[in-house]
Parts: structure tokens; sequence; C-alpha cells
């Protein structure tokens, strides 16, 4: 019998091998009638595997809740600790939790089994999460279920390593093969659709506001009043994601439309706010919703399975390649709060066919070996040309002259 912090735990060997559980007690006494019942029960199997089956149940009965086992996790010490992470690992607990509960009756981390575990991701492979309706009818990526995997399973090796379970039933599974389907941006002409339609709805102040500074969903719900920082025209804000700081400044679109709004409350938008907080799956239903409406495919089939390549993460995305087009990678970083570039890089490896000639052209002109004063007599050569109906075609032709 040991005590590990304010718990006892029996510690013996059974056939050479070494086991220590926890009695479930807090007191000596109520821990040592346990440990007797413990060892008598192992006294009368034959079989260590029919034992350990044996001592399982009893187990369960004596075992850690799953709120208690969460609050031991949450005071564990790890590597990333950020809060954003932190809630969507609480949430994918508690959606484990609940399955568990209403499907096998569970109701402490101890009674788990690699069978449960099975049966859980077998469930969310096809539906998503348990307690929440499914979003446009796509299933979970592979990705966001090895993130699921990944993030539940952490709670269980914990609980390991502080000795309130023998094993981790989640070791036994193996994460899902992932095709990487890259998101995609939003148009010149989708953002124009997406605004016009968008405008006195849910979804309007996420556009505008993630389309003019490429904050995150959660960092639009959760921004306050006293994030406007007036003075300096600027959002400044820490996300919610890693807790970096972030400085953004207010375009004048955005500062016009900041202005209509009036102070009721300490969130600039407390309806997504209040939404956001109790079930965020309702904001992109209706994002999704108004892409479908306006006729913008915002999925694409990989191997017979649709995945989601536009959704409200792909306002990001623009924001991210957008501004590339006029100012450096580092600035780009600063702004989306990156720790480093090459998490930008992939923000931004939206290259349409235009910047493609762009390049083409430019490299082209340093082969043909023209002076400063040659490009810019073809620059306005090719100017004097456009018009309305060739802008586009003209524009990528022109702009390599001005840049060379």
């Amino acid at each position: 019998m040991i005590k590990i912090g304010k718990t006892f735990y029996t510690d013996f060997t059974l056939n050479g091998k070494r086991i220590r559980v926890s009695t479930g007690f807090t007191t000596e006494r109520d821990a040592k009638q346990f440990e007797r019942n413990y060892i008598t029960q192992l006294k009368k199997e034959t079989c260590e595997d029919t034992a350990l089956k044996s001592i399982k149940k009893m187990l369960n009965r004596n075992g850690l809740a799953f709120d208690k086992a969460f609050s031991v996790f949450d005071k564990f010490p790890k590597k990333r600790d950020g809060k954003s992470n932190r809630e969507t690992q609480k949430s994918q607990y508690d959606d484990f939790v609940l399955f568990m509960k209403e499907k096998f009756e569970i109701d402490n981390i101890n009674a788990v089994e690699t069978e449960h575990v099975i049966e859980y991701l077998s469930y969310y492979k096809k539906h998503g999460r348990f307690n929440k309706i499914r979003v446009n009818k796509v299933a979970p990526s592979p990705s966001t279920v090895n993130k699921l995997i990944a993030n539940v399973s952490y709670v269980f090796r914990v609980m390991v390593k502080t000795n309130n379970i023998n094993s981790n039933p989640f070791d036994a599974i193996e994460k899902m093969n992932t095709t990487t389907v890259n998101r995609e941006i939003f148009t010149d002409d989708e953002i124009k659709k997406i605004l016009e339609h968008s405008t006195g709805t849910l979804c309007y102040p996420i556009v505008i506001v993630g389309l003019s500074t490429g904050m995150r969903l959660g960092d639009i719900c959760k921004l306050r009043w006293e994030n406007i920082k007036r003075e300096t025209n600027t959002i400044d804000f820490n996300t919610s994601k890693t807790n970096k700081r972030c400085v953004v400044p207010i375009s004048n679109t955005l500062y016009r439309y900041l202005m209509t709004l009036q102070e009721t409350s300490e969130f600039v938008f407390p309806e997504l706010n209040k939404l956001y907080n109790e079930n965020d799956t309702v904001i992109t239903i209706t994002f999704k919703k108004l892409l479908n409406e306006l006729g913008i495919v915002n999925t694409r089939n990989v191997n017979g399975k649709n995945y989601s390549v536009k959704d409200i993460h792909s306002l990001r995305h623009t924001f991210a390649t957008k501004a590339m087009q006029c100012t450096q990678i580092n600035t780009v970083q600063s702004i989306l709060g990156h720790s480093n570039a090459s998490m930008t890089m992939r923000y931004v490896d939206h290259v349409d066919n235009s910047q493609k000639q762009l390049a083409v052209n430019s490299i082209d002109l340093n082969m043909n070996g023209r002076t400063k004063k040659d490009r810019r007599k073809q620059a306005y050569r090719l100017l004097s040309s456009m018009n309305g109906k060739n802008f586009e075609r003209f524009k990528a032709r022109v702009l390599p002259y001005l840049y060379q």
C-alpha cells in the first residue's frame, strides 16, 4: 500500500507482473479494506487474464470520475497550453464522456476499455460529434479524426503517468491515413457576392472583419470594445489559440462599419459571442448555407469523399494571400499571429493564373535584357491600349514592366 498525493494505491506482483492500481480512497482504512477484497478476488481466479477482468469490474465501482480525471489532467504540466487548445481538448473529451455515459453507462475513466473507444470512433467517423448536429452532411476529415484521437488519448496518457489507470485504451487505436486537401481562397467575385448577400445577417460581421484583419472566428466572436484602440486605429488582442498578442491596423472599410455599431455589451458582437459559446456549429452551418445559396462550390470530392475547401477560415486565407501581394511575409506573419514564417506560407500558398503570368513575364523581360527606359516605353504603350474589356488580359502584361 502506497500513497500518491491524497489517494492510496495497491501495489503488488501477480505471476511476475507488477500491478499498481488506485483504490480510489483517500483514507487508509478504506484503502486497506479495498486491498483485502482485491487480493481475495485474485486468489479465487486461476487465470491471470480472468483475474484482471474481474478486478477491473471491481475497480469500476471505485474509479476516478470523468470530471475529476480532467481536473487532474488540467493541472498536469504541458508543453503547449494555449487557451483555445485547452477548450478544444475539453470539448472533445466531454463529447467522448457523454457517449460513454449514454451508450455504456460508464461514469468513470477506469472503466473505459479499447472496445468502447472503437465504438465511439466508429460513430464519430460517420456522424461527427455525438452532442452536435452535423454540418452540411460532411463527415469529419481523417485529419480531424486524428486530432480528436490525439487530444482525448492525451488525457488518458496523463492518467497513466499519474497512476490513476494502468493502461491507455487508445494505445491500440491506429490513426487514419490522411489525404491533404488544401483550403481555397475566395475570388473577388465571390467576395462581392458574399458581402452583398450577407448584409444585415449573422455572417456579415464575420465576413467584414475576417477579410479586413485575417482574424479567426473565435477571436472575432470574442472581440471586446476594449480591444478597439481608437487612438492608434488598431485592434489589440491576444489570440485565443496561442495567446499571442496581435496588433492589427483597422482599414477604412472596417472603421466605417465599426462606427455603425452601438456599445450595448462588453463584446463588439454580443449575439455572435453567445452563439459561439453555446454551439459554434450554428455559425458554421449558417455560413455554409450562405455559400450554397450563392452557388459557391465549397467542397471537393477526393477518392469518393467530400472535403470542405471553402469555409469561414478561408476568409483568413484570403486576407493573407491578398496581403502578401503588397507587403512582406514578416508583416503578414505579425498580423496573423504566427510564430514562424513557414506557417504563414501555408496560408498564402494560393497562386492564380494571373500571378503565374506575372512571374513568367518578369523572367521573360530579364532574358530579353531590356533597359529600364525600354521597359517604361513598353508599359506606356500597353497602358494606352487598355480599356474596360481587355483590362484583365493586359494587366498581367503591364505589371512586369513597372516592377522591373
